[in-house]
């Protein structure tokens, strides 16, 4: 197993990097920012949830005894690593905020957006497809059948207009 701050070597009973004294995780807890911002992104936009604090008091205590067993002349690197701990959570706690951020204002905005649809496709291709069918229904069908065509013309594009707006 390896220390996931300075990538020494440890052995797979030990609580504690021996260099850095980063507190050691185990490989079955999914940990780190991958499973953070997973849980970020499975967050809602309305209601962000409460911000947790940004490392564990289990994790500050580790730290504390780490510096007290390893000693003063270790204690930069115990530092070190603890404070990469807290820089991981707060971009952690970034990235969570702006995917909310992000998220929120794009479902809001393709509600109400008015820029091009499936209206002008579906217009484009009525009029491109009237013709060969206008053709088919006045040769089989007379004035009547010619009457259905359009009539089943404009339905679609009153469907597809209407499910633009809701």
């Amino acid at each position: 197993m390896r220390c996931s701050i300075c990538e020494t070597e440890i052995s797979e009973r030990a609580l504690f990097c021996e260099v850095c004294g980063n507190r050691v995780r185990r490989p079955a807890v999914a940990q780190g920012p991958l499973a953070t911002r997973t849980r970020a992104t499975a967050a809602t936009a309305t209601a962000p949830p409460p911000a947790p604090p940004l490392v564990a008091r289990d994790d500050l205590a580790a730290a504390v005894e780490t510096r007290a067993e390893l000693g003063e002349r270790m204690e930069p690197e115990v530092l070190d690593a603890f404070l990469a701990r807290i820089e991981q959570a707060v971009v952690t706690r970034v990235d969570q905020q702006m995917d909310l951020r992000m998220r929120g204002p794009a479902r809001v905005r393709s509600k109400n957006s008015h820029g091009p649809s499936a209206a002008v496709p579906v217009a484009i291709c009525s009029l491109i497809f009237g013709i060969p069918l206008s053709a088919v229904a006045a040769d089989g069908g007379g004035l009547p059948g010619l009457i259905v065509a359009w009539a089943g013309i404009a339905v679609v594009n009153i469907a597809v207009n209407a499910g633009r707006r809701e």
